[in-house]
């Protein structure tokens, strides 16, 4: 499995481990996530990550621009921040399955569109 070297994004980041652990460095210390928990990262926060146990993982992480993530929270603070790397809660991640189902079925209606020469919809 490849480790990820140190780096960062400007914008938030939230999705869920598929399968799979992983351990890393975050701007609020060294953290480990496992299959079924929401994991988030802050904009400009650095991170890095690599493996826990079997070598193999998988996540899905959507990213959000700091101008929409503050509108969506409506922060009075002027940005939105992301309090937890991982978060622990079933309910959350089942909506970001079905965000993420709901982005594929989109995708694929879009790349079968651009082969086939327009948009079919089922």
């Amino acid at each position: 499995a490849q480790p990820f070297g140190r780096h960062w994004h400007d914008t938030h980041g939230f999705g869920f481990l598929e399968h799979g652990a992983q351990e890393w460095f975050s701007g609020r210390g060294i953290v480990r996530g496992y299959p079924g928990e929401v994991i988030t990262t802050n904009p400009g926060e650095v991170h890095d990550g690599r493996p826990l146990g079997p070598p193999t993982r998988r996540w899905r992480i959507a990213y959000v621009g700091v101008d929409v993530m503050t509108t969506l929270t409506a922060s009075e603070r002027g940005h939105a921040e992301i309090t937890s790397p991982v978060i622990k809660d079933p309910l959350l991640v089942r909506i970001l399955q079905g965000l993420f189902a709901r982005l594929e079925r989109w995708n694929n209606r879009k790349t079968h569109a651009s082969t086939s020469g327009g948009l079919q919809w089922p």
